[in-house]
This record gives C-alpha cells, structure tokens and sequence, in this order.
C-alpha cells in the first residue's frame, strides 16, 4: 500500500494500517532515538511515545510533504522532551571557555566504522554530551537553538560537543 493511502487508513483508526505504518517506519526512524538515548529500551520508550504523538497528530501531516522528515522532526523533539523530563536539574555554574580549540572530527573514520558500533559508542557519551553531539553533529541543530532547547548557555554547549568529540576520537583510535 501507498504511504499516502497507508496514512488516510490510519486516520480512521485502522489498526491494521497503522500496525502496518509502525513496521515500515521503524526502520527508518528508530536511529533517531538511539542517537539521544542511553540505552536501547530507552530508545524504545521514545520511538513508541513519539509514535503515538505521530498517529494522534496525522490528521496535520500535509501530505504533499515528506513523511520521513515530518516524523524525524517529531522524533527528535520526543527525545528532547525525554530529556527534559528525566533532568530536574537546576542551574549550575559551568566555566567559561576563553578560547576553545575544535578538535578536527575525520568523517572518514566515522564513515569506516559501523553503524551499529557508531551508535553503541554515542550512547556510551554521558547524557549531556550525547544528547549535544547528537543535535548539534547528527541533527544539525545550531548552538543557539541546542541552548533554547536545553536551557544551558553557548559556552557550555561547545564544551560539551568538545568533550564529546575528543571520547569518540579517543574511542575510534
């Protein structure tokens, strides 16, 4: 079946289609919350939630648009939000950085490295740095828009995908 037509099946609370909409998707969109998660049944919890929010919330998909990147925008936000909700973390006073030194990132060890060995090692980041790696590397979010989503400041967040970068170097050598 059409994904369109899979999609309009769903809107009228077709439980085979949207069983048959959850397969197809998974493997496609379930990378997203390994990314940001610390562990595969955290993933899980994630993509399930963040599926059920995609079939209460169809009805708004335009479907002269991309499925994949309308999920995959509601994923991450899910992930985010995960976050949040398991942080009830007050500010803290983080240093200032003066002068930072980016570590060059070789996409060519990263492209050499499976997929599956990728994701094991980003989830082996500690949870701040992982979850700014993520978006920042992965998602191509902007530092400003990982500080509004995260409440943290510019400095704080570069040190993180810093610190992030310089394990994963350190991991892959």
């Amino acid at each position: 079946m059409e994904l369109n037509n899979l999609i309009k099946s769903c809107l009228s609370n077709d439980s085979k289609s949207q069983k048959e909409l959850y397969r197809l998707t998974y493997h496609h969109l379930f990378n997203i919350p390994m990314r940001y998660a610390a562990s595969k049944e955290d993933a899980i919890e994630i993509f399930n939630d963040a599926l059920l929010n995609i079939f209460q919330s169809l009805d708004k998909f335009d479907t002269t648009k991309d499925f994949y990147s309308w999920a995959s925008k509601i994923l991450k936000h899910k992930a985010i939000d995960n976050y949040r909700s398991k942080i009830n973390y007050k500010k803290q006073i983080f240093p200032i950085l003066d002068e930072m030194h980016e570590i060059s990132f070789y996409e060519s060890s990263i492209i050499e490295v499976e997929n599956e060995y990728l994701i094991k090692l980003i989830q082996s980041l500690p949870e701040n740095e992982r979850l700014v790696f993520s978006m920042y590397e992965i998602d191509d979010f902007s530092h400003d828009e990982i500080c509004k989503e995260l409440s943290i400041n510019s400095n704080y967040s570069r040190w993180l995908l810093y610190s992030a970068k310089k394990r994963l170097k350190n991991e892959i050598e």
